[in-house]
């Protein structure tokens, strides 16, 4: 697995680091992998939906009515 070196963080940014993995039982490194998982993680894209819908059969008023009827007395 790559290593990943920073270099010249100030004080206060490696003090708030530090506090968040504390808040979030991680070590440094694993709530760095966190922060940047996060940031980096693809954005939701919506799928393909392919192509139209197209019946094997015309679906007319006629079949509807036949359809709601089927079954009944």
């Amino acid at each position: 697995m790559p290593d990943l070196l920073v270099k010249d963080i100030s004080s206060d940014l490696h003090k708030r680091l530090k506090e968040e993995a504390a808040q979030h039982h991680r070590s440094m490194g694993g709530e760095i992998r966190s922060i940047l998982e996060a940031a980096l993680k693809p954005a939701y894209k919506v799928p393909d939906p392919g192509p139209p819908f197209k019946p094997l059969f015309p679906i007319d008023d006629a079949w509807i009515n036949k359809a709601k009827r089927a079954g009944r007395a």
